[in-house]
């Protein structure tokens, strides 16, 4: 169901892990998430180990029994993209929202973060404060409240 939705949305580039596999040295990916059962997640692990200057980050859906993992090319990163918002803009602060391990870097590097009532709890003690679920708009209420009153 979930590859079926992101096939719909991004037909070029929506594939299986098997796919992926079979194309693995006509590219260099600089980002990709596999989503599944536990077990089908752990076997696509090894794709790390196959491709240089990659690395993986393996995450609990909080919303189903499902994981994921993200894998990027080293330089690519939450944290990275904050670290270059702080150099390049000229802002007060960088405010960061997360709920799981996928988060963390990034949580680090904000200078206030927000995790929501249903993320994980080693990401919820990162927090500057814990607002509510995702399944309540938590998130945009924040920043409607926070930023806009």
């Amino acid at each position: 169901m979930y590859l079926e939705k992101r096939k719909l949305l991004y037909p070029s580039i929506a594939m299986t892990s098997e796919q992926l596999l079979s194309q693995k040295d006509e590219f260099t990916p600089i980002f990709f998430v596999a989503y599944g059962s536990y077990e089908k997640i752990q076997s696509v692990r090894q794709i790390e180990s196959t491709l240089s200057d990659i690395k993986g980050t393996m995450s609990h859906d909080v919303y189903s029994n499902n994981y994921f993992i993200e894998f990027a090319e080293c330089s690519v990163s939450k944290a990275s993209a904050i670290q270059k918002l702080k150099n390049s803009l000229d802002v007060d602060e960088i405010v960061a929202f997360g709920d799981n391990t996928n988060d963390i870097e990034m949580l680090t590097q904000a200078d206030r973060s927000y995790v929501t009532a249903n993320g994980i709890s080693d990401v919820k003690s990162l927090a500057t404060r814990i607002i509510g679920s995702n399944n309540e708009d938590s998130v945009a209420q924040f920043i409607k409240r926070d930023f806009y009153s």
